[in-house]
C-alpha cells in the first residue's frame, strides 16, 4: 500500500484525460503533473485513494526530447495550461491518446492505429495549415466573401433601429430607468402606462400605494 511522502524512481508510460503523466509504482497507477511521456524520474507521492494515487516530480533523471520551456511563467501553477511542458507534436499525441481511450475503453469501439501526431487532413485531402499574421485573428467571412469590420466612433455603441430604420434615441431624465418600449419604438409619455406606473411631466415614474396625480 502506498502512502503519502513514499518517492519511488519511475517510467512515464502515457498520459490521463486531464494531460496528467501516468506511471505505476507497487502496480498502482500514479498520476504524475508536469510529466511526460517516456521521461523516468524520482516522484513523491502526494495523495493516496482507493485505486490510484499522485504525485510529483521531486527530480527528473533522464528528460524527454519533446520536454521544452513553458511560454507562460505562470503555467506550471495556474493549471490551465497541462501541455504547456511540451512540443506541439508531443501534445498531438497525447490529445489522440485522450480521444483513442474514450472511444475504445468507454465507448467499446475498435479503432484502426494512427500514426502519433497525425494531423486531420481536409476533404480534399490536404493539410490544414494554422493561421498566421492578421488572419489568425479574422472573423468569419460576409455571405459575399468580404470580411465584416468592427464597427468604430458613435456606431460601437449603437442601438437596434427603428422599424423605419431611424436610430431610438436613449431616455433622459426618471424615465432612464423605465424605458417603456412598443414594437421598437419609446412609447409616448402620454399614452397609458402599465399598472404600477404613472406618467410626470416628461418621465415615467414607478409609484407605490395610492394612484398619484399627473403634475
Amino acid at each position: 500500500m502506498l502512502k503519502v511522502g513514499q518517492k519511488a524512481e519511475v517510467e512515464i508510460t502515457g498520459y490521463s484525460a486531464e494531460g496528467l503523466g501516468v506511471c505505476r509504482v507497487e502496480g498502482c497507477a500514479v498520476f504524475v503533473p508536469n510529466a511526460i511521456r517516456g521521461e523516468i524520474c524520482e516522484i513523491s507521492v502526494t495523495h493516496v485513494s482507493r485505486n490510484s494515487a499522485h504525485g510529483k516530480i521531486e527530480r527528473i533523471i533522464r528528460s524527454s526530447p519533446h520536454r521544452i520551456p513553458r511560454a507562460c511563467p505562470a503555467a506550471k501553477l495556474c493549471g490551465g495550461c497541462q501541455y504547456h511542458h511540451m512540443d506541439y507534436a508531443e501534445e498531438l499525441s497525447a490529445k489522440a491518446q485522450k480521444v483513442t481511450d474514450a472511444l475504445t475503453r468507454i465507448g467499446g469501439q475498435s479503432l484502426p492505429e494512427q500514426a502519433a501526431g497525425a494531423a486531420l487532413a481536409c476533404r480534399d485531402g490536404s493539410q490544414p495549415s494554422a493561421p498566421s499574421g492578421e488572419a489568425a485573428g479574422a472573423a468569419l467571412a460576409c455571405r459575399d466573401g468580404s470580411q465584416p469590420s468592427a464597427p468604430s466612433g458613435e456606431a460601437a455603441g449603437v442601438v437596434p433601429a427603428r422599424r423605419d430604420g431611424s436610430q431610438p434615441s436613449a431616455p433622459s431624465g426618471e424615465a432612464a430607468g423605465v424605458a417603456l418600449a412598443r414594437s421598437g419604438e419609446h412609447c409616448s409619455p402620454w399614452e397609458s402606462a402599465p399598472s404600477g406606473v404613472t406618467v410626470r411631466g416628461e418621465g415615467v415614474v414607478p409609484i407605490t400605494g395610492a394612484v398619484e396625480q399627473n403634475a
